[in-house]
């Protein structure tokens, strides 16, 4: 059995501008617990659970057929915010096309797998985001519009593309948590 999700994996450059701003936080005092890597930055798609290796070629498919569907878009990072109840700070995405095309596709994937494979179903609507941070402070949580002026200015140059997403593994790895891609499915719908 493998924790599987689907995702958008992000370019480096979106990943150092997420870290850069995960040190500015911090140096102003913004405290979690738990800050997330850069290296596993990510906005996801669908979360699979724990599931049994035979169901990937399956999963092979369905993402392969839904990746033909749909053509390379381009997203921007939007502002920072949080899910107050279970204190994750996070990054959302600018509400423009590319969102719009983001939520297509989890849409057509969700869908897609949900035909032959019982998907528990989310209580809150899709919401796509870049986790920064989990458990964090209480107090940083409430007071979050402290911080909203410095995230903006760090996210100016936020734009990029969307050419693929990834069935990725959530394990340990010497006791770090990782998340190695397993496959890439490139978004290649012929005009």
């Amino acid at each position: 059995m493998t924790r599987l999700f689907f995702a958008v994996n992000l370019p480096l450059s979106i990943k150092q501008q997420l870290a850069f701003l995960q040190s500015v936080l911090q140096d102003k005092g913004f405290t979690a617990h738990n800050w997330t890597s850069p290296l596993l930055f990510h906005v996801t798609l669908v979360f699979l659970g724990e599931q049994e290796d035979s169901l990937r070629p399956f999963l092979m498919q369905v993402s392969r057929e839904v990746a033909g569907m749909h053509t390379p878009f381009t997203m921007n990072l939007s502002s920072l915010d949080a899910f107050s109840k279970k204190r994750v700070l996070w990054v959302g995405l600018a509400p423009n096309e590319g969102l719009l095309r983001l939520q297509g596709l989890q849409s057509a994937l969700t869908q897609s797998l949900a035909k032959r494979f019982p998907l528990e179903r989310e209580q809150q609507p899709y919401c796509p985001h870049i986790t920064l941070a989990r458990q964090s402070a209480r107090d940083c949580i409430h007071h979050l519009d402290d911080y909203h002026s410095l995230a903006r200015k760090i996210l100016t140059e936020s734009e990029f593309p969307v050419s693929s997403f990834c069935l990725f593994a959530s394990t340990r790895l010497e006791g770090q948590l990782a998340y190695p891609v397993l496959a890439q499915f490139p978004l290649v719908k012929s005009l």
